[in-house]
């Protein structure tokens, strides 16, 4: 079908507005968000959970929206299922690398990674959310799930990605903005130097991450970040991007995850090695997705040019000195046994 933004919110809502107390309220009780179902992955997003803790006080509605999105996350939070793919694409699940097969149960932490010829990846949930990648696209599913919380569907490191929701579950994350769970249907772009969501269905919560101001996409509108300016939110997308956007994008695709749940999980085929060219950009993330890489992957370091490399490259991912230089045990070891008093001094 035609791909066309939806008609324009008659009010003209979408705005970004200085984080005062009384313009998030006002946000907060007109939309129905209840932005403390999410877990606090940044500045902005802990700020945002202040303002609606003071909120949840308005009123019943907001607590039932609250449950609503909590009943939806907890069925994100099961394995992602890969119902399509057309084209290449690898997937890292713990330290290993497999060649993407529809089939595939994917668990939180997962990378993947499409290529520049890969036409769609989609992924499905049980509660209906669905996820589609299009080319030269590298997202990790749930970030910060291990360390508790409900985490957001998925981070969007580069390229596109179409999430859509059937009901209030599974927000997103990328540099420049924090989604909170929302129902319908947005598209977001992750490019060299600019990042663009477009909602085109439903209405999009979302904090911009480097102004740490709010807003509200409604079906139509867009929001975009250019380098480290502030958030514009326009009625429409440019024509211009609406050219570039993948072409699986443009359609409404039936859901094969009943079909392909009944089935055993696929044995995945090995796919490439490791190296540290390969998950540089991950290693030097921002530090919700670095922070658990020491971790996942230290046994890559047996590899001299892997070692090598994290080690000349140290100042973008500090977490990994440790391992690189160890504290001396020795020297641990013997003062531990040091039983010997020193006289004191008359």
């Amino acid at each position: 079908m035609a791909f066309l933004p939806n008609k324009r919110s008659p009010q003209g809502e979408g705005s970004y507005h200085p984080p005062s107390g009384q313009a998030r309220q006002a946000a907060a009780a007109t939309q129905n968000v209840f932005f403390t179902t999410r877990p606090t992955f940044a500045p902005a997003r802990r700020r945002a959970a202040g303002f609606c803790g003071a909120c949840a006080v308005a009123g019943l509605v907001m607590l039932s929206a609250s449950a609503t999105a909590s009943a939806g996350a907890s069925a994100a939070e099961s394995p992602a299922l890969l119902t399509l793919l057309e084209g290449p694409a690898t997937l890292i699940v713990g330290a290993r690398t497999h060649l993407a097969a529809p089939g595939a149960r994917l668990p939180a932490g997962t990378l993947i990674e499409t290529e520049a010829d890969t036409a769609l990846l989609r992924l499905e949930w049980p509660d209906g959310s669905a996820l589609d990648l299009g080319p030269s696209t590298r997202v990790m599913l749930r970030p910060g799930a291990a360390s508790g919380g409900k985490a957001p569907l998925f981070y969007l490191l580069r390229g596109w990605a179409k999430q859509t929701q059937s009901t209030t579950a599974g927000g997103q994350l990328s540099q420049a903005f924090d989604v909170a769970p929302f129902k319908g249907v947005l598209v977001s772009q992750v490019d060299d130097g600019r990042v663009v969501l477009f909602c085109e269905a439903g209405d999009a919560p979302l904090v911009a991450r480097r102004s740490d101001s709010t807003a509200v996409l409604r079906a139509g509108q867009s929001a975009v970040v250019v380098g480290a300016g502030a958030a514009q939110v326009t009625q429409r997308p440019a024509s211009d991007w609406l050219k570039q956007l993948p072409r699986s994008f443009r359609e409404t695709l039936p859901s094969r995850a009943a079909q392909l749940a009944k089935l055993p999980s696929v044995p995945l085929q090995p796919g490439p090695v490791l190296t540290y060219a390969r998950l540089q950009h991950w290693l030097s993330a921002e530090p919700l997705l670095r922070r658990d890489m020491p971790a996942r992957f230290r046994g890559l370091l047996a590899d001299r040019s892997f070692r090598s490399a994290v080690d000349a490259r140290l100042n973008q991912h500090p977490e990994w000195e440790p391992l690189l230089r160890p504290p001396s045990t020795g020297a641990a070891a013997r003062k531990n046994n040091d039983t010997s008093v020193t006289e004191p001094t008359r």
